[in-house]
C-alpha cells in the first residue's frame, strides 16, 4: 500500500486477517491512516476544492460503509454522512469538499470509518490542509522617476515584488485612474499579469515616456490586485518633468535662449583664416542634462558636455576660412537621450582691408 496516496486523491483498502490462533476475523484499513491533503489553500478566498478518497472492498463479503466525522459548528471538510453499500471487490469513491477557510495555520481532522453500523475503524482517514493569507511584499511602497526632461526618451525603472507563501501567486497590476490625474506623458505597465513562484522574487517593470513640452508632477496610483480583486495592494508612481533650458552666448551677447536654432554673423574673418572662438553654455532650466555636440565643417575641442542647473560651461570651436567670401558652418547640439535637438550656424564672411595714407611734403 506504499503508492496509496496517488496525485491529490487518496486510496484505502479494506482486508480482513485473521488474528494469531485462527479464531477471530478482524477488518482492517491500509494504509493507516489515508491521508488526504488539500496542501496550501489561500484564507478569504471564495472556492471549493474537491478530492476524493477511494475505498476498496478486498473482503469476501459486502460491506455498508458510513464516515464518522466529529461535530464541528463550522467545518470546513464536507462530505456524505450517508450508509453505502459496498459489493466484495468492488471500490466506492467518496467527495471531499474543502470549503473556503478563514483560519490562518494547519488544520487536520480525523475521520471513522463505520462498518456494518457496528464496527469502528477509528482515525481510518486523515484530511489536513495548511491555510496561508495571502501577501506579496514590496521592495518599496513608490517608484521615484525623479526630475525628468520633457521629450525625453523612455526611462524604465523597477521595484521587486517578494512571494513570501510556500504557493505560486498571480498579480494583476493596473493604473488607478481618476479625473484629476490627466497626464501628458504616458506611464507603460510592461507585464501587468505576473505569476510569482513560491517563495520568490521577480522584477516589475514601468516605463515613463515624459511630455514633448509640458511641465508637470506626476502622482498615479498603481494598484495590485493579488490573486482576486478584492485582495490589492497600492504604491506610487512620482515623476516631476521640466523643460530643458539652454543659453548660449557669444562675447558677452545672447544669441540663443532656449531656441530651437539662431544664426549668429560674424563678418570679420579674412580669406583661409583659422580663428579659435568661444561660446558660452549656460543652464537656465529646473533640471541637469548632458549635450552632444558635433559638426561637419567645425573643429570641436570639446563634443560632450555635462551642464548642472544654473551653471555656465565655456567651448572652444575652430572655424576655418577658405577663398570664399560667405560662408556657413552648422553646429549641432544634441541633448543626450533626449529628443530634443538645437542647431547654430556660424554665418562667416570675409572683410577687405581698408587702408587709407597720405604724404606730407615737409
Amino acid at each position: 500500500f506504499s503508492h496509496s496516496h496517488m496525485s491529490r486523491d487518496a486510496h484505502l483498502w479494506l482486508i480482513e486477517t485473521k488474528t494469531n490462533d485462527n479464531t477471530l476475523i478482524k477488518l482492517e484499513s491500509h494504509p493507516q491512516p489515508a491521508i488526504l491533503d488539500f496542501g496550501i489553500t489561500l484564507a478569504h478566498i471564495q472556492q471549493k476544492l474537491i478530492q476524493r478518497i477511494f475505498i476498496h472492498n478486498q473482503s469476501d463479503r459486502d460491506l455498508f460503509l458510513c464516515i464518522d466525522r466529529p461535530t464541528n459548528d463550522n467545518p470546513i471538510f464536507d462530505v456524505t454522512n450517508e450508509n453505502i453499500q459496498l459489493g466484495s471487490s468492488d471500490t466506492y469513491q467518496f467527495d471531499i469538499l474543502l470549503k473556503s477557510p478563514t483560519t490562518i495555520g494547519f488544520t487536520n481532522e480525523n475521520w471513522n470509518l463505520l462498518i456494518d453500523k457496528n464496527y469502528t475503524i477509528t482515525n481510518a482517514i486523515q484530511l489536513q490542509t495548511q491555510t496561508v493569507e495571502i501577501d506579496v511584499e514590496l521592495s518599496s511602497d513608490k517608484m521615484d522617476f525623479g526630475l525628468i526632461p520633457c521629450n525625453n526618451h523612455q526611462i524604465e525603472k523597477s521595484i521587486f515584488f517578494k512571494n513570501v507563501l510556500p504557493c505560486s501567486v498571480r498579480v494583476k497590476a493596473q493604473i488607478q485612474s481618476t479625473e484629476t490625474n490627466h497626464y501628458q506623458s504616458n506611464l507603460i505597465i510592461l507585464n501587468n499579469e505576473l505569476e510569482i513562484p513560491a517563495e520568490s522574487t521577480i522584477p516589475f517593470n514601468i516605463v515613463l515616456e515624459s511630455s514633448e513640452n509640458i511641465e508637470e508632477d506626476i502622482d498615479i496610483d498603481i494598484c495590485l490586485a493579488i490573486n482576486t480583486a478584492t485582495n490589492f495592494k497600492l504604491f506610487k508612481v512620482l515623476g516631476y518633468i521640466r523643460q530643458t533650458h539652454l543659453m548660449l552666448l557669444y562675447q558677452g551677447r545672447i544669441i540663443m535662449d532656449n531656441n530651437q536654432s539662431n544664426r549668429l554673423l560674424i563678418p570679420d574673418f579674412y580669406k583661409n583664416e583659422k580663428r579659435r572662438i568661444s561660446i558660452e553654455l549656460q543652464n537656465t532650466g529646473q533640471i541637469e542634462y548632458t549635450l552632444r555636440l558635433h559638426s561637419p565643417t567645425l573643429k570641436l575641442i570639446t563634443n560632450d558636455i555635462h551642464m548642472p542647473i544654473n551653471e555656465k560651461k565655456t567651448i572652444d570651436i575652430e572655424i576655418q576660412m577658405n577663398n570664399n567670401q560667405h560662408q556657413e558652418f552648422i553646429l549641432n547640439i544634441d541633448f543626450i537621450n533626449n529628443k530634443r535637438q538645437c542647431q547654430l550656424i556660424f554665418v562667416c564672411e570675409t572683410s577687405f582691408a581698408d587702408i587709407t595714407y597720405s604724404i606730407r611734403n615737409g
